[in-house]
């Protein structure tokens, strides 16, 4: 994917979730960027959404 392209879709990403009052961190964007970049596959991000949920609790 091209630089391009993904910037315009984590900017697509933070749009919606402006709308509905959130806001993408720079971990986000990161994971977002990892995933967009084949660095991760889909099992492995959402293993890491999760740990970042339960951490919160």
């Amino acid at each position: 994917m091209t630089r391009e392209e993904k910037n315009k879709i984590i900017n697509n990403i933070k749009a919606t979730m402006a709308v509905e009052n959130q806001k993408l961190s720079d971990s986000d964007i990161k994971l977002l960027e990892d995933f967009a970049d084949d660095k991760i596959s889909m099992e492995e991000a959402m293993n890491l959404i999760k740990n970042m949920i339960l951490r919160k609790v």
